[in-house]
């Protein structure tokens, strides 16, 4: 697993533990709370970082009005990632076949 990876499977986890604890949203300083009270200090803009891709992904959803961030419903982030990486095979066998398309 790259580190990459590894880092956005622990903000899926803190935000999920975060959920189960009953926040419905959090903010950015929730989890950077919830991750120095771990001994695994983050700065806010990694944090944020992470948020946003947990969103691209659909792991996360958030709320423009109140920026925060919620936990996707019926997500599992094991089968994202498979299904992540099956797109991103496809897309770069189809682009490193040399075919012209036009």
């Amino acid at each position: 697993m790259s580190e990459q990876i590894r880092q956005t499977r622990i903000m899926h986890e803190a935000l999920a533990d975060l959920n189960r604890q009953g926040a419905t949203s959090v903010c950015p300083g929730d989890l950077a709370e919830y991750m120095r009270n771990r001994n695994l200090p983050m700065d806010t803009w990694a944090i944020v970082g992470e948020l946003n891709r947990l969103t691209e992904l659909g792991l996360a959803n958030f709320d423009a009005e109140t920026a925060s961030w919620q936990l996707a419903p019926d997500r599992d982030f094991a089968e994202v990632l498979e299904q992540w990486r099956a797109d991103s095979k496809l897309t770069n066998h189809s682009n490193s076949g040399g075919v012209d398309s036009g």
